[in-house]
């Protein structure tokens, strides 16, 4: 039992291990780097922080004040000239002592937090201490064999349930270092600007500035950074991919045959991409740095990690991808619906809906057909994708994918493991058919290249990664 809890990534435990363990690799000082960038920074972290823990999500507020307190702590303090006294430093100084006493309180108090949470949602599931550890490498757990089953749902990921601390947020104390941040930075300053990466740097005489590389909608210079260092190759096929936390699911039906059931192994790959980073040569400094920004630690990323996962392309290339297209569409639409439900795509850190992919269908799943199950488990809603010119849906590759309106995960049949294609969704719609659930089959028209969008992954990737 050890063993499966140690391989939960929303473990607030274990992720406070993974942040410490990548401490140590901050990025070297760029020299072209003014000390008033840093500064600045510094000051954006902090308010980004402050604005964080209001909105109630603890491991997100916990990464953000982790993240500040890391810049504060290890790079400012190497910059040559922050050892200079000058008025403007020595204010800063000052401003950053009361603001990292401040996010340290803040820290504690959120750790404390996040382990109350775990351990209640141990209890949930049954991992309780007494609990014989399992022999199998890949611990099933049966969600409807937990104690309370018809009332309690399993726990979602820590970053989608919105929960509150109390005492947390002392806004008056926030109020006022805020206040400093503000004459510093300004109101007009971009939203999701990194400060010190994304401002223009005037380069030494002798650095030839690298060519400008075809505009992408939608996708950021610091997505294209991501996508050509942090991938671990040269093309979008996925190579690392961790080891999920498995549940056992049992999808039950009232027919007029009588209970029909079908299992399913549920795999929670989780909501962030920093898992499936792998540097092809390594963590060096500039690797960490990319690592550390807004863009890398983005979280509720689960839509695209576990569709990238069944389609065997990298998510973070296919979060690209579906962005690209969004915002082209957004751009280019007169249709309110359909900009609303693309919009979801671009939203940072939110919940992706999954009708965009109505409008958004790489050539990467021209031979996939995706069933979505939401809703109630005791009555739940199929919503079936498929591409609109293919004549016979079953012949196509199944992926069947569960969202219980929080999060996203990838089922796989208990009967058919191993299978490369999942055969039992036909059964299974036929099933519920019987049943009376509700069943929506959505054909899709793949043509993007009609509307001048690109049709694959692949295309958006080289475009964005080609100098």
């Amino acid at each position: 039992m050890s063993d499966f809890i140690a391989n939960r990534s929303d473990s607030s435990r274990e992720m406070r291990e993974s942040l410490m363990a990548s401490e140590g690799h901050v990025a070297d000082i760029r020299a072209t780097v003014p000390l008033s960038r840093y500064k600045q920074h510094a000051y954006m972290l902090f308010r980004n922080a402050g604005q964080t823990s209001t909105e109630g999500y603890i491991s997100r507020t916990y990464v953000a004040w982790k993240l500040f307190l890391t810049f504060l702590v290890k790079l400012m303090n190497e910059h040559p000239r922050y050892k200079v006294s000058d008025t403007s430093t020595e204010n800063f100084k000052k401003w950053s002592k009361d603001a990292s006493t401040y996010a340290f309180d803040q820290l504690e108090l959120i750790v404390a937090q996040m382990d109350k949470e775990e351990d209640a949602a141990r209890r949930e599931v049954g991992l309780y201490e007494d609990t014989p550890p399992s022999d199998d490498e890949d611990f099933l757990l049966d969600e409807f064999d937990c104690p309370q089953e018809n009332t309690q749902k399993p726990p979602a990921p820590t970053d989608t349930t919105g929960l509150t601390l109390p005492g947390s947020v002392d806004v008056s104390k926030l109020k006022i270092l805020e206040q400093e941040c503000n004459s510093q930075l300004g109101d007009g300053r971009a939203e999701g600007g990194s400060g010190l990466l994304d401002s223009p740097v005037t380069p030494p005489a002798d650095v030839v500035p690298r060519p400008t590389r075809s505009a992408l909608m939608g996708v950021k210079p610091l997505d294209r950074e991501i996508l050509q260092h942090l991938l671990g190759g040269r093309d979008t096929c996925l190579r690392l991919i961790p080891p999920p936390q498995r549940l056992l699911l049992h999808l039950r039906f009232s027919t007029p045959q009588g209970i029909k059931q079908i299992a399913f192994h549920r795999h929670d790959f989780y909501i962030s991409f920093l898992r499936f980073f792998n540097p092809p040569g390594g963590w060096g400094p500039e690797q960490q740095q990319l690592k550390n920004t807004r863009e890398a630690i983005e979280t509720n990323r689960c839509f695209f990690i576990h569709l990238g996962i069944a389609i065997n392309v990298h998510p973070f290339a296919l979060q690209t991808y579906f962005r690209h297209i969004a915002a082209s569409i957004a751009a280019k639409s007169d249709d309110d619906f359909q900009k609303e439900i693309v919009q979801s795509v671009l939203n940072y850190a939110g919940f992706v809906d999954a009708n965009a992919l109505v409008y958004i269908w790489p050539k990467e799943m021209q031979r996939c057909r995706i069933c979505l199950i939401s809703g109630d488990l005791k009555h739940p809603i199929f919503s079936c994708f498929f591409p609109s010119n293919v004549s016979n849906v079953d012949s196509l590759n199944d992926i069947i994918i569960h969202s219980d309106g929080s999060h996203f995960t990838l089922l796989k049949p208990a009967v058919a493991e191993n299978s490369a294609s999942f055969s039992v969704l036909s059964t299974l719609l036929q099933v519920a058919r019987t049943a009376g659930c509700i069943i929506q089959e959505i054909p899709v028209d793949m043509n993007h290249t009609a509307l001048g969008f690109p049709d694959s992954v692949a295309e958006v990737f080289h475009t964005a990664t080609s100098s």
